[in-house]
């Protein structure tokens, strides 16, 4: 099915608060591209995840694998995490695009091929084995 176009958070839409861009520490730079602006035109691992905030625990490490696979697969493959809750906040609830996909966990990561199709989808404790297998499905 087609990936919801959606946008996601960038330096700009936080007004240059990084700490409402990302939870990580140090902060990843996974943001520099909103989702709605490439989906459809370039393949895309989207990221939903909360690395202070996380419920299951596990947001850290696969954020982490995230960075590992921008890193092998960046030139190939637009890679974006977007944080979970409303200016980070637990209590403000679910941020727009993690409703938009209809997602009441995290974290989540949605792989999107060039033409705006979701050939991956996985949630909650992924591996790098995992994650590469399900990049490799968008290129």
């Amino acid at each position: 099915e087609k990936a919801p176009r959606v946008h996601t958070d960038t330096l700009e839409t936080v007004k240059g608060d990084r700490s409402l861009l990302d939870t990580r520490e140090p902060p990843s730079d996974m943001h520099e591209v909103d989702f709605a602006d490439v989906v459809g035109k370039e393949p895309v691992a989207l990221l939903f995840a909360t690395p202070q905030l996380c419920a299951s625990r596990v947001c850290g490490p696969v954020a982490d694998i995230a960075l590992q696979m921008k890193a092998k697969y960046g030139d190939r493959m637009t890679f974006i995490h977007q944080e979970v809750y409303v200016d980070n906040d637990v209590s403000k609830g679910l941020r727009e695009p993690l409703k938009k996909f209809n997602l009441p966990t995290e974290p989540w990561l949605f792989v999107v091929d060039k033409t705006g199709k979701i050939t991956a989808r996985l949630e909650g404790s992924i591996g790098v084995n995992q994650f590469e297998e399900a990049v490799k499905t968008g290129l």
